[in-house]
């Protein structure tokens, strides 16, 4: 049986790329699924958080300095996605400051669609920055979520 190809391996990245980040709703204690998925918005991810001592180490400023400089993606492209990473950072601050309306679900869909369109906008002609973005994904997402990282990404 001949392998995919490389563009059908990708699509399927990026469809389990979604797929492994959808969560059930959280039951009360009393087992009743809850309806408000904003409730514990601050206590879903306490298991991934968990997990910050067994993640690789990630140079984010390193992917963030290829990121600038692969000519995979346009200057314009490059502008628009400063500006999408930058709106992340700001609904991800208010998170942290317990006065965002969104839940850590919706942030974390926010952060899947737009590394979605990062990757397919690598795909073709930066593979190997590609592979390092995905290999870095989840601990990204664990440093964002977490309050404490997240400062310390950002530098505040």
């Amino acid at each position: 049986m001949a392998a995919p190809s490389p563009a059908v391996a990708d699509d399927t990245l990026a469809v389990e790329l979604v797929q492994s980040e959808s969560t059930p709703l959280e039951t009360d204690s009393e087992g009743s699924k809850s309806t408000n998925p904003c409730r514990h918005k601050h206590k879903r991810h306490a298991a991934e958080i968990a997990e910050v001592d067994t993640r690789p180490v990630i140079d984010f400023e390193k992917l963030k300095l290829r990121l600038r400089k692969t000519g995979a993606i346009g200057f314009f492209t490059k502008l628009e996605l400063k500006g999408q990473i930058e709106d992340l950072f700001e609904e991800i601050e208010v998170f942290h400051k317990l006065e965002s309306e969104l839940s850590i679900e919706q942030l974390k869909e926010h952060f899947n669609l737009l590394l979605m369109k990062l990757l397919v906008l690598l795909q073709d002609d930066d593979t190997g920055l590609r592979r390092d973005i995905v290999l870095a994904r989840p601990t990204l997402w664990i440093t964002l979520s977490d309050a404490t990282s997240f400062k310390a990404l950002i530098g505040t």
